[in-house]
């Protein structure tokens, strides 16, 4: 698929966009400074099918319904360059009607502080892309750690949740003010708040669901 017309027009006011499509073999990788997480796969994947499953096999434990949604439903993996984003990794889809996409950004070395006091250890899918979201909308998935965001009790003034995740008005977030930081997800259209236990699989809910649909 040589044609991202459709998606570049989300992006054009990045500047400068310039899309490189996947596999790529090495040479022309080498100056695009592709983090080391991403190389292999990007590199000696035969197809885009092979490449996800490669990208995303370090997290094949938690993350199973992504991983096999990514790699079976993807019909093209890209390489975006912009002016304020030098590299992403956009993970292309086919509705049936239109193109719709998924946009990772780097991995990052390490998640900020307050991610210690966080119950689940989220460092493996940040070890592959810093903020993994709707194309369109730059929801829907993870933000990335220099985005999430400390809410406050308009009271008091405590910080009570980091937000880690928006989707739409949904938030997912750990709430710093209890001991233990439980996740909870936050859904104020049905004025519902429940407690996670387990964080990965709601992670793998979101991501995987939209995409097993098409």
């Amino acid at each position: 698929m040589n044609d991202f017309d459709e998606l570049t027009e989300f992006v054009e006011w990045e500047g400068d966009v310039e899309w490189i499509e996947l596999p790529a073999d090495a040479a022309k990788l080498a100056a695009l400074n592709v983090p080391a997480a991403w190389h292999a796969a990007l590199t000696q994947s035969p197809d885009v099918e092979s490449c996800v499953l490669e990208l995303w096999s370090g997290l094949a434990a938690v993350m199973p319904r992504t991983r096999a949604a990514f790699s079976k439903k993807a019909v093209a993996l890209a390489l975006l360059r912009t002016n304020k984003t030098p590299l992403s990794l956009v993970y292309v889809f086919d509705t049936g009607t239109i193109l719709t996409a998924r946009r990772g950004y780097p991995p990052v070395d390490a998640l900020p502080d307050i991610a210690r006091k966080f119950p689940v250890d989220l460092s493996p899918l940040y070890a592959l892309h810093d903020g993994l979201t709707h194309f369109a909308s730059g929801d829907a998935g993870p933000m990335p750690s220099d985005e999430w965001e400390t809410l406050q009790d308009p009271e008091s003034g405590e910080e009570t949740l980091v937000k880690i995740l928006m989707d739409g008005s949904e938030m997912l977030g750990f709430s710093i003010s209890e001991p233990q930081c439980p996740a909870y997800f936050v859904q104020p259209e049905d004025d519902s708040v429940e407690q996670i236990d387990d964080v990965w699989a709601l992670l793998d809910e979101i991501l995987a669901a939209p995409i097993e649909n098409f």
